[in-house]
């Protein structure tokens, strides 16, 4: 294909891209930018169980509305299960029923939650719990009553004596009677729902709460744990992880203790909850603008897929920007690195890891890693089987490099199993190669300019507003595509050929004042 048709090629996907992003953007009004602050939230619920043909019956305790948050829009995804709501107390509860499971199962529970303003509070007050005439049995009754007794001699009122029992829980093995309650269960959920009972047993109006916080996205949300005390007229939370947050950055799941989820029928079920800001509402009242249309981009929007799917397209969907960034980098700077796409994959481990850690943890990796490899060397592998060594050792070192960061209070552990290891693997035979070819200042050279592209990717593919624009506006990649299509006709000097070749510059210029 000549250059002409080429350039006319990336023209056209140049002008449908921007085309469909200036409709969507100030005509249907899509939402450009991501609002953090966002009052609308969307949570999911997935439950996943095995069953075998016979009856099951799935329970899930699903949030209802409070004086922080409304919970609106819900829906109830299963295919041949019917559903059923209940009110149990302070508690809303799902039933999915079926008469024959058979094979893998998976429910879902979707909502839209918005965000309660202060002059709305009040309509949702909730009335004070009543107060069981016994909390514990008679085993741990009377340790209760001496750590009670302990807890009024360092209080001063109601509310120092919560403090402090909740100080008490941060290190119950300090504390006797707090230990022999506990029965060596410290889970944040049992440790709140201790500390209810024991304030009820002290004539205290308390429960226990479990909920989500609402601060940011999250693919794999963990329930947070409180207490709420019963104070002047409304509910006051004790113990949350932030207590910075105002109680609307929360939402309550459930309150009480009991179990959130309960299968009658399977033994092997999964839990998993999801959040996500919500622009859906910002694209629906902007589609309602367009009658005609409203119907295909409301099907088609990639914001009705499941939260877990929305995560992980949100990634992939602003790759391409970063093969992009390859691109320039490579056939136009001139930069060269181990493997083509290898510094955008260690980008994306970067954002979990953050740069300057991720920085030093993968010249760890790929130091010890090339140590193992020249000391395999001596006995002659072959190939794969020397691979599948590395392989062993890289893994061998994450495991042990997150067990280290564990013990030292540091929060690598989770994050440093996202780096690409079969990447890293081939990383470290390439650098290698290179390294009895070449030079050893060879590879320690394409080593540094692999983690140079790693950070331009890291900072061009953590923005959140980047990553908000490609999933919003997923025909910006056409664009992306435009501008990638001649780059791969180019065949020009690279930035830093210029200047490697710039005495050749100097030589002809020298000449050619020597003719004159």
């Amino acid at each position: 294909m000549s250059n002409f048709r080429l350039y006319i090629l990336s023209f056209a996907l140049a002008a449908l891209s921007i085309g469909a992003f200036v409709y969507k953007a100030f005509w249907l009004n899509f939402p450009i930018e991501s609002d953090t602050a966002s009052k609308y939230w969307t949570i999911e619920a997935s439950v996943s169980f095995s069953g075998k043909d016979k009856p099951v019956k799935v329970a899930l305790i699903i949030p209802r509305s409070d004086r922080s948050n409304l919970v609106m829009d819900e829906n109830f995804i299963s295919q041949g299960f019917g559903v059923t709501t209940a009110q149990k107390g302070f508690n809303r509860k799902a039933t999915w029923s079926i008469r024959h499971a058979k094979g893998p199962q998976k429910l879902y529970y979707r909502a839209v939650v918005r965000k309660i303003d202060k002059e709305e509070e009040e309509s949702f007050a909730l009335p004070p719990a009543k107060i069981p005439s016994r909390n514990f049995d008679e085993a741990n009754d009377l340790a209760v009553e001496t750590l009670i007794e302990k807890l009024l001699a360092v209080s001063a009122d109601e509310e120092t004596f919560i403090r402090v029992l909740l100080k008490y829980l941060e290190r119950p093995s300090e504390n006797e009677e707090l230990a022999f309650v506990l029965h060596d269960q410290t889970s944040k959920r049992h440790k709140m729902n201790t500390a209810a009972r024991i304030l009820r047993q002290a004539g205290i109006p308390a429960r226990s709460a479990h909920g989500l916080l609402l601060t940011s996205s999250q693919r794999r949300a963990e329930l947070e744990h409180w207490i709420e005390v019963y104070q002047g007229n409304k509910w006051v939370s004790y113990g949350q992880r932030e207590s910075s947050l105002e109680m609307g950055d929360y939402l309550v799941w459930s309150r009480g203790e009991d179990a959130i989820l309960d299968v009658i029928g399977s033994n092997d079920p999964s839990f998993s909850l999801s959040v996500e800001i919500n622009n859906e509402r910002a694209i629906e009242s902007a589609l309602l603008r367009s009658k005609t249309l409203q119907r295909f981009f409301y099907e088609y929007s990639l914001s009705n897929l499941p939260l877990s799917t929305q995560a992980t397209l949100r990634i992939m969907l602003s790759l391409p920007l970063g093969a992009l960034l390859i691109v320039l980098l490579r056939n136009v700077v001139g930069v060269s690195t181990i493997g083509t796409f290898m510094p955008v994959l260690i980008g994306i481990a970067f954002r979990q890891t953050q740069l300057v850690t991720g920085i030093l943890l993968f010249t760890l990796i790929i130091a010890v890693g090339l140590s193992a490899r020249f000391f395999l060397e001596k006995f002659k592998l072959l190939l794969i089987p020397r691979l599948a060594a590395v392989l062993v050792i890289v893994v061998m070192l994450i495991a042990l490099i997150s067990l280290l960061s564990q013990k030292l209070g540091l929060s690598l552990g989770i994050s440093i199993a996202l780096f690409p290891i079969v990447i890293l693997t081939l990383t470290i035979e390439r650098m290698c190669i290179i390294w009895e070819e070449g030079k050893p200042a060879d590879a320690m050279h394409q080593c540094a300019m692999t983690l140079l592209a790693a950070a331009c990717c890291y900072f061009v593919l953590g923005d959140p507003r980047c990553e908000h624009l490609f999933f919003v506006f997923p025909e910006l990649n056409l664009l992306v595509l435009a501008l990638i299509l001649p780059l791969g006709r180019y065949s020009g000097y690279r930035l830093t050929e210029l200047y490697r070749f710039r005495s050749l510059t100097t030589e002809k210029k020298q000449g050619a004042d020597e003719h004159v």
